[in-house]
This record gives structure tokens, C-alpha cells and sequence, in this order.
């Protein structure tokens, strides 16, 4: 599933979903103002119409401030994916958007990952096929008893 909001004014928020089996990735680009809290409220829309366990959201194309009116949206973008027990990363992060939504108490620090390849490494279920591949081989080593 490939799915675009755009818009003609580049002063715009506009967001891009992808998904690829159990993985949805919400990629926003622009500035998260008032305006872009109703663009925020559509891309709720779409992604509660998903079955992904698995969601980033990718902060790489946003500016580092943050409107305060456009906190709720984000919040509840975030607790839709939470509410259905998906696991959620935010990667791509400005490091001052990252004081400021930490200090606002609106991202955990669980979930913040560098960028879109750390984040879905990050994910459980290579975790999960990390801890069933073969254990590695070497010499094994046993305290001595004195």
C-alpha cells in the first residue's frame, strides 16, 4: 500500500504512508502547525484503517518546532497505534524537536530511534529471529574452583 497526502503549498504538512506486510511507515514532511493538525487528523483516519503491528513514524522531512496546537493530533496519531498494541518507533527526530516534545511529555524515550533503518531494526520480530538463530560457537569457559 502506497498512500500520499499532498499538498501544492510547500508550507504545508503532507504525510506518506507505505506498508509492506506488517509494517507501516508514516513518513511526515513539512511543518507541524495548526493548519497541519487537520492533515494530521486524515492520516488518523487512514491508519486506523490498517492492520499493521509494526509503525514508524518518520520525522525526517519535518522542521524542529512544533506548533502547540498540532500537540492533540500528534498525540492521537501516536494512541491510535498504542491502542491496538502495535509497537511504534519515531525515528528521524530533530534534536531540539526531541527536548521539546520529551519535556511536553508527547514521545517516550523507548521509541525514539535515529532514523528509519535503526527503527525497523529495532522492531521486535527481528528480535525475535535474532534469539532463534543458531548460538554462536566458541570455547566454552568455566570458573575454576579453589
Amino acid at each position: 500500500m502506497e498512500s500520499a497526502h499532498s499538498n501544492s503549498n510547500p508550507g504545508i504538512l503532507t504525510y506518506f504512508l507505505s506498508s509492506k506486510k506488517s509494517i507501516l511507515i508514516i513518513s511526515l514532511v513539512g511543518p507541524i502547525t495548526r493548519a497541519g493538525s487537520a492533515v494530521l487528523e486524515k492520516c488518523i483516519v487512514e491508519v486506523s484503517k490498517t492492520d499493521a503491528q509494526f509503525v514508524v513514524i518518520n520525522f525526517r522531512d519535518v522542521s524542529k518546532e512544533i506548533d502547540r496546537h498540532a500537540y492533540p493530533a500528534l498525540v492521537r496519531l501516536q494512541k491510535i497505534v498504542r491502542d491496538r498494541h502495535a509497537e511504534l518507533k519515531l525515528s528521524g527526530m530533530h534534536p531540539d524537536l526531541v527536548e521539546l516534545l520529551g519535556e511536553s511529555g508527547l514521545i517516550r524515550g523507548n521509541e525514539l530511534c535515529m532514523n528509519l533503518t535503526q527503527a525497523l531494526q529495532s522492531f521486535s520480530f527481528n528480535r525475535v529471529r535474532d534469539e532463534t538463530a543458531a548460538p554462536a560457537t566458541g570455547p566454552i569457559i568455566r570458573g575454576s574452583k579453589h
